[in-house]
C-alpha cells in the first residue's frame, strides 16, 4: 500500500524533514497548484511563545514576503490551530554562506561583493520598516552565479527569557532584550564580514551565556592578529571595529557608509566615511491584532490563477475537506384551500369518484389528517368535523352533510340514498379500533425513536473517539511527532534561574583586587572551575581591577597579567590539567583577551588548539605541547643561613648531610651547600679553629659530594628539570670546574626547556589532525 501523503491547507503535500533549527523545522513540500517543489517552516512553540510574538512574525514576513532583490520569496503564511506560525518559500538557490566558508575563506573582492548584495537586501527590508532578527551565516544563501537570498525574516531562536537571536553574532542590545533596528544588523553584518574573511567567529565558547557577555564587554582579537598568515590591508581592522562598536551611536550610520569604507578599502584609497546619506522612508507595518484570528495569506498567484485577497475569517484547519453538495428541495404545488380536485381543475375535467380522489386529492388530505392525528395521539384536541373528511363526516352521521355531499358520497361509495351498504354504529367502532391501533402504534414508534436515538448518540460517540485516535495514530502523529513536544516539556520541567555570569566582576579597590588577583595566580586558581564565578579567581580579579581604569595601578596590573599569562602557558599548571579542556577553553579565552590590541602568539596558538581539540572530541592535550613549554616560576637556590658563629654553622651542615638535603630547599629554603660555603667562610675568619669541627669536616664533605652526585644521576635519569638545574647551580657553586656539573650539560645538551615564554616558537606547535 502506497504511503498515506499529508496535505496543509488543501494546497501544500507534505514531505521529509530536512532540517531542524533552534527556532523551527524545515520540510521538504510539494505545491499542487503548481506541482512545484517548495519549502515549508513550522516554528517551535519557544520561538514564539506569545500570539503577540506570532502576530508581529506573520505581518514581518507579509511585508517582505516579495521584495527583491536579496529576500528569498515567500509564496504562503498560515498560521496552525495550536498558533503554531508555518509558511513555505521557493526552494533556496545553492547552498548557505555556513558551507561556502567551510570550503575556504574568502577573498577580500569577493567578501566585499558579498556585503554589498546582502546590504542591497537589508535596506530593500528596512525601506518598509523591518530588520532582521537573526542576520547570521546560515540565513544567506548564495546561487552558482553569486546572487544572495537573505531568509528567515521575523524569526530568532530564543536564548534566555525575552532574549532572541543567535548568539554567536548578535548585537549587545539584543542581549538587553531590545529588538534589533539597523545599527543591531550592521553590527552582525560586522561579525559576518569577519567569519568571512578569517574563517573564525570573532567569539569563540561553548557556552551561550559566556558569549551574550563577550558582546556586551569583550572586544575580538582583531583579524589581521587572528589570521596573520592572511594577507588583510591595513584598514580592515578599523571598518570592522567601527562595524561591532559596543555603543550603537558609534557604528555606521546606515548600509551606504559601510560600505563605501570598504569599497575604499578594495581600491586602496582610505578615506574617511561619508556623511550619512538621508534615510529612505520607513513604512511601518500594518498592525495585525493579536486575539483576532487570520486569514490564510497566498502571497503569490500560481499560473492560471487568480489572486484572492486576505480576508478577516474563522482560522482555517490544515486539512481541508470540501462538504458535499445539498441537493435542491422540490417546489411545494399552489394550494387552492381543497375547493377542487386537480382532475378538475384541468381542462376538459369530468365527475370525480372515490377512486380519482384516492389517487389525486391523497396529498391534500395528508396533510390534515396527519396533523388531526397528532392532535389526537398528545391529547390537545379532537377532529372537528368540518376537518374530517368526506367519508369520515358521512359516516359519523355529520349533521352539515349537503346533499351534493351526499352525492358524492353515493357515488364513490355504491350506497344512495334509498339505503346504505354499512350501519353507522357499526362504522364508528371500527373507527375505534383504528384509532386505538394508531395510537399503540404511535406509542410505540416513539419507544423505538428512543432507542434509535440513544443507539445513534452511542455510535456517533464511537466514531467521534475513533475519529480522534485516528488522526492522532495515523495522521497528525507521524507529521508533528510528540518527541519534540516531549522534549520541550523535559526542558521546561528542568528549568532552573538564569544562571550567574561565568565571569563575576568584584568592586574593590583596584590595588586590593590585584593584591588578591597575585595570590590567585599563586595559588593557580586562574579562572572558576565551573560555570558560574564567584569573584575569587585570577581572571575575574583583572577583569575588575581593569573596570576600575586606576592610573596608579597600571603598573601593577601588568605585573599581574603577566605574571597570570606565564603561569597559566608553563608546565606546571598545564601539567595536571591536560584533560580539563572546558576548563582550558575558557582560560585561552581570557588570555588572548587580557592584550586585545597585541595578544602573545603563544596564547593565540594555545587557544587554536584547545579548540581544534574540542572540536575533534579529543579529550587531552598532547604531552609533546606541554613539554614545549616552560616551568613558571623557575626554581630559586637555597637561602644563606643567618647564623655567622662558626659551631652553629656546622651544626646546621651537619644535619643536612644527615638529611640528604643537599641542594633540594627544605621547607625553611635552606641546604647543605649554602650552610657549607657560609661555613667555609666563618672557619676562615677565625683566628683559632675548632679542632673537632676541622676533624668532622672532610667526611661531611666527601659525604656531601657523593650525594650531590647520586641525586643529580637520579634526577636526570627522571627529566626533572627543575632538580637538574638545582643540582647543576649547587655543583658549581662549590667547584666552578665541576667535573660531574660539565657531564650533565654535555649529556643533556639541546633538550632544556626554555628559560621562559619568549623561548617559545609558536609557529612549531603542531595543531592536531
Amino acid at each position: 500500500m502506497a504511503a498515506q501523503q499529508y496535505v496543509l491547507d488543501g494546497r501544500f503535500a507534505l514531505g521529509d524533514m530536512i532540517e531542524q533549527r533552534p527556532y523551527g523545522d524545515f520540510y521538504q513540500c510539494t505545491d499542487q497548484q503548481t506541482n512545484q517543489p517548495a519549502l515549508l517552516f513550522i516554528s517551535q512553540p519557544t520561538a514564539l511563545p506569545t500570539p503577540e510574538l506570532v502576530s508581529r512574525a506573520r505581518q514581518e514576513i507579509m511585508t517582505i514576503a516579495q521584495l527583491s532583490p536579496g529576500i528569498l520569496p515567500v509564496i504562503y503564511l498560515n498560521v496552525l490551530p495550536d498558533q503554531r506560525l508555518f509558511f513555505v518559500t521557493v526552494q533556496p538557490p545553492g547552498s548557505t554562506l555556513t558551507t561556502r566558508i567551510g570550503q575556504g575563506i574568502m577573498p577580500l573582492a569577493d567578501a566585499v561583493t558579498l556585503m554589498g548584495r546582502i546590504c542591497e537586501g537589508l535596506q530593500v527590508a528596512a525601506a518598509k520598516g523591518v530588520f532582521h532578527r537573526e542576520l547570521e551565516p546560515t540565513n544567506i544563501h548564495l546561487d552558482a552565479a553569486g546572487a544572495v537570498y537573505l531568509a528567515n525574516f521575523g524569526l530568532a531562536r530564543q536564548v534566555a527569557a525575552g532574549i532572541f537571536g543567535n548568539p554567536w553574532f548578535m548585537a549587545p542590545e539584543q542581549v538587553n532584550g531590545s529588538d534589533p533596528g539597523m545599527p543591531a544588523n550592521i553590527y552582525s553584518l560586522g561579525l559576518v564580514l569577519y567569519y568571512v574573511l578569517t574563517g573564525i567567529p570573532p567569539y569563540v565558547d561553548a557556552d551561550p551565556n559566556i558569549l551574550l557577555q563577550r558582546h556586551k564587554h569583550d572586544n575580538p582579537v582583531p583579524p589581521s592578529k587572528a589570521r596573520p598568515d592572511v594577507q588583510l590591508p591595513a584598514g580592515l581592522d578599523n571598518v570592522i571595529a567601527k562595524a561591532i562598536a559596543k555603543d550603537p551611536g558609534q557604528r555606521y550610520p546606515n548600509y551606504a557608509s559601510f560600505m563605501q569604507d570598504l569599497q575604499a578599502l578594495l581600491s586602496g584609497a582610505r578615506s574617511a566615511p561619508a556623511a550619512a546619506p538621508a534615510a529612505m522612508p520607513a513604512t511601518a507595518p500594518a498592525a495585525v491584532s493579536p486575539g483576532s484570528a487570520a486569514a490564510p495569506i497566498s502571497l503569490t498567484s500560481p499560473k492560471n490563477a487568480t489572486p484572492v485577497a486576505a480576508v478577516p475569517q474563522q482560522m482555517s484547519q490544515p486539512v481541508v475537506t470540501p462538504a458535499a453538495p445539498v441537493p435542491a428541495e422540490p417546489e411545494a404545488e399552489e394550494d387552492d384551500g381543497g375547493k377542487k380536485s386537480p382532475r378538475r381543475r384541468q381542462k376538459g375535467g369530468f365527475r370525480e369518484t372515490l377512486w380519482f380522489k384516492k389517487g389525486e386529492e391523497a396529498k391534500e388530505e395528508a396533510v390534515v389528517k396527519a396533523d388531526d392525528l397528532m392532535k389526537v395521539e398528545k391529547g390537545t384536541g379532537t377532529i372537528s368535523d368540518k376537518d374530517k373528511t368526506l367519508e369520515d363526516r358521512y359516516r359519523d352521521g355529520a349533521e352539515d352533510l349537503s346533499v351534493d355531499d351526499r352525492r358524492k358520497f353515493s357515488v364513490r361509495t355504491g350506497q344512495t340514498g334509498v339505503f346504505q351498504a354499512v350501519r353507522v354504529e357499526d362504522l364508528k367502532a371500527a373507527e375505534q379500533k383504528r384509532e386505538m391501533a394508531e395510537t399503540q402504534a404511535a406509542e410505540k414508534r416513539k419507544k423505538n425513536s428512543l432507542v434509535i436515538g440513544i443507539v445513534m448518540i452511542i455510535l456517533l460517540g464511537g466514531a467521534i473517539a475513533g475519529g480522534i485516535f485516528g488522526a492522532n495514530k495515523f495522521l497528525y502523529k507521524p507529521i508533528f511527532s510528540a518527541e519534540p513536544f516531549q522534549k520541550m516539556e523535559d526542558l521546561l520541567k528542568a528549568v532552573k534561574p538564569a544562571p550567574k555570569p561565568q565571569f563575576a566582576i568584584i568592586d574593590k579597590a583596584a590595588a586590593d583586587l590585584i593584591a588578591e588577583g597575585m595570590k590567585a595566580v599563586d595559588a593557580m586558581k586562574l579562572v572558576p572551575a565551573g560555570t558560574e564565578g564567584d569573584g575569587t579567581s585570577a581572571a575575574e580579579l583583572i577583569m575588575s581591577a581593569q573596570k576600575k581604569d586606576d592610573a596608579a595601578s597600571a603598573d601593577s596590573l601588568k605585573q599581574l597579567k603577566d605574571h597570570f599569562l606565564r603561569t597559566a602557558l608553563s608546565r606546571d599548571f598545564l601539567a595536571t590539567r591536560t584533560k580539563e579542556l572546558d576548563l582550558l577553553i575558557r582560560l585561552a579565552d581570557r588570555l588572548t583577551a587580557l592584550t586585545p590590541e597585541n595578544p602573545n602568539p603563544v596564547a593565540m596558538k594555545f587557544k587554536e588548539l584547545v579548540l581544534t581539540l574540542k572540536k575533534l572530541k579529543k579529550d587531552e592535550v598532547p604531552a609533546d605541547i606541554v613539554l614545549a613549554l616552560p616551568h613558571y616560576p623557575q626554581p630559586k637556590f637555597c637561602l644563606v643561613p643567618e647564623e655567622n658563629e662558626e659551631k652553629p654553622l656546622f651544626e646546621k651542615f651537619k644535619a643536612f648531610v644527615t638529611e640528604k638535603r643537599i641542594f633540594e630547599p627544605n621547607e625553611e629554603k635552606f641546604c647543605a651547600v649554602t650552610a657549607y660555603l657560609k661555613l667555609k667562610a666563618a672557619t676562615a675568619a677565625v683566628k683559632k679553629p675548632d679542632k673537632a669541627i676541622a676533624k668532622a669536616m672532610p667526611a661531611l664533605e666527601k659525604q656531601m659530594n657523593d650525594e650531590l652526585v647520586v641525586q643529580l644521576d637520579a634526577a636526570v635519569k627522571d627529566q626533572k628539570w627543575k632538580l637538574i638545574r638545582l643540582g647543576l647551580e649547587a655543583a658549581f657553586q662549590l667547584n666552578q670546574q665541576s667535573p660531574k656539573g660539565l657531564e650533565v650539560l654535555k649529556t643533556l645538551e639541546g633538550k632544556f626547556p626554555p628559560d621562559g615564554l619568549e623561548q617559545v616558537d609558536a609557529s612549531k606547535i603542531q595543531l592536531p589532525k
